[in-house]
């Protein structure tokens, strides 16, 4: 029995903005972890990385609460990737957290939301973040109250 390898621009590509991504990307959210909760084999999750920008993604989803007690999803792609191809989308997210013990805390407050973007900043080792998503709005919470202060994120990069 043989394996065909199709390249990940096979499923096509659409617009994000300005950017060109092929249509199948990377989830990280289960870098860190088993589906049992015990933390993955960081060398085998540094070569899903790797394989799959070599199979053509070139957009991954993650988030800096994508975390287990030994190693973050961001510092996984960091440590696989950079220097990161110039293709590479990563889109990133804010509002929820994780306390460092793994469990969920409140939605983020706009004040609180400038030290996720620069926590995801940090871990992927970047000066600029492609996307991000607001995830997890509080219940009620207009989004414009709850994103009020994202402009002055992205005026610095």
């Amino acid at each position: 029995m043989t394996i065909d390898t199709v390249h990940a621009g096979a499923a096509g590509a659409w617009q994000l903005g300005d950017l060109t991504v092929n249509r199948m990307g990377l989830g990280a959210m289960r870098l860190t972890a088993n589906a049992d909760g015990s933390p993955s084999d960081r060398d085998r999750a540094v070569a899903v990385l790797r394989r799959a920008v070599e199979l053509g993604v070139n957009h991954i989803d993650t988030a800096a609460f994508y975390f287990s007690p030994l190693r973050s999803a961001n510092e996984l792609i960091n440590r696989a990737l950079w220097p990161y191809p110039e293709d590479l989308v990563i889109v990133t997210k804010v509002g929820p957290g994780k306390d460092p013990s793994g469990q969920w805390l409140p939605a983020a407050r706009p004040d609180q939301l400038r030290g996720q973007v620069e926590e995801n900043l940090r871990q992927l080792g970047r000066d600029h973040l492609d996307v991000v998503n607001l995830a997890g709005a509080r219940p009620g919470a207009a989004v414009p109250s709850t994103s009020a202060r994202s402009p002055s994120c992205a005026t610095p990069g």
